[in-house]
């Protein structure tokens, strides 16, 4: 503490106070006092002091007394208070002390006593103070630090929200990439009813034409059946190539899934003269899911299935589907040419390709991972060079809970 620390003295005994004063002026403090307890709350307000020496005894109002309102004043209670007074009475020095004085020292006062017991009551005064202070300049920092983590975590929020749109924007593009590529065999897929359709009407004219009695309902519903074959195909396509960003997951046969897929490749596929084999599950397999994005990751190992078979004079896809709980899996195999230790390493990764500039955006199975990874799921690959790959998909059985543990294993 200060030796410019300021003491008031509340005693009424003017010599008392007056022999106080002094001595604490020769101790370097600066010291004031009061004799009446009416003006200590007003001499309060006007100066700022470290320090009272209060006498027990005085007019109207005890010390006690106006020391328990000293410190239930929200403005002066962390002024220290060192009671006075001439009273050996050990019971009072207690419910003194437990009512906040600081400390207590007895009449006749002892000089060193009286200074050694300030200095004190000061040092500790003065290392409350420097607490307050840091805790407050630490509450501050606390304040702006969190402050700016909210701001950063808002930052954070956005960017995660930008990269889930991106993301989101990647898996609409590769579907309609899909598309794209898929074109000529949704084309002959559409044809065959169509002919159908045609044959049929050239046939009912040609009969009414030549007043041929002809019954024409067979033909019509044959038209009909073709129709519906149509509408089945378009539908799928729309709901394979709609934005699935905010789909909700349903309850999904895997099986299902597969035969979707194929339908989406198979005629290019067969006219690769590639032999494809289903090994499906007899029973339903149930996941949870959004079943267009399941779709899509399986277009996409179809598609590169095809493509890794081009030069291969044994040309075969085999699709399996199994439970194995907690998983439902998916395995895809192909004898193509397989992939080297090096390239599985960083076949996920995204813009990674081993296709020929201008061919594939080396992201297709970077989505389908992470398609499956938000699904619970895993995506592996086993593969060995000139002896094709099998690509397989875990997916979290419908009935199952899937935990991060088993995520790794």
């Amino acid at each position: 503490m200060s030796q410019q620390a300021k003491i008031l003295i509340v005693d009424d005994d003017q010599l008392i106070s007056e022999a106080l004063t002094e001595l604490l002026r020769t101790f370097g403090y600066d010291c004031g006092f009061i004799l009446h307890p009416k003006v200590f709350f007003p001499r309060l307000s006007d100066e700022a002091f470290d320090l009272i020496l209060l006498d027990i005894n005085l007019p109207e109002i005890d010390g006690v007394t106006l020391l328990r309102q000293v410190k239930q004043h929200e403005t002066f209670q962390k002024i220290p208070i060192i009671m006075l007074t001439g009273a050996q009475d050990d019971e009072l020095v207690a419910t003194c002390l437990q009512d906040g004085a600081t400390d207590f020292i007895n009449k006749p006062i002892r000089t060193p006593i009286l200074k050694a017991r300030i200095a004190t009551a000061l040092a500790a005064k003065a290392t409350t103070d420097e607490l307050e202070v840091r805790v407050k300049e630490r509450t501050a920092d606390l304040i702006a630090s969190r402050k700016k983590l909210e701001d950063t975590n808002r930052q954070l929020e956005n960017s995660y929200q930008d990269l889930q749109n991106a993301q989101a924007q990647l898996i609409q593009s590769s579907k309609l990439a899909s598309l794209g590529e898929m074109a000529t065999g949704i084309a002959h897929e559409l044809n065959q009813p169509l002919f159908t359709i045609r044959m049929s009407a050239n046939n009912l004219i040609k009969a009414i034409e030549k007043n041929i009695s002809h019954n024409p309902i067979p033909s019509l519903q044959k038209v009909i059946r073709q129709v519906d074959r149509a509408s089945q195909i378009i539908n799928h396509l729309r709901t394979f190539g709609r934005d699935t960003q905010h789909s909700a997951k349903s309850e999904e046969d895997l099986n299902r899934i597969i035969e979707d897929a194929l339908s989406m490749l198979k005629e290019q596929l067969l006219k690769r003269n590639i032999e494809i084999t289903m090994e499906l599950s007899p029973t339903p397999l149930l996941i949870y899911c959004q079943p267009v994005q399941v779709e899509q990751v399986l277009v996409n190992l179809l598609t590169n299935a095809r493509d890794a078979l081009a030069t291969q004079s044994i040309k075969k896809i085999c699709l399996r589907s199994l439970r194995q709980d907690p998983w439902i899996i998916m395995e895809l195999s192909d004898t193509g040419t397989g992939i080297s230790p090096e390239i599985q390493e960083k076949i996920f990764d995204p813009f990674f390709t081993t296709k020929e500039v201008g061919i594939g955006t080396g992201l297709g199975l970077s989505i389908s991972y992470g398609i499956i990874r938000d699904h619970q799921g895993k995506l592996e690959v086993e593969s060995e060079l000139g002896q094709g790959s099998c690509f397989r998909i875990y997916l979290p059985n419908e009935n199952k809970n899937v935990t991060a543990s088993t995520l790794g294993d």
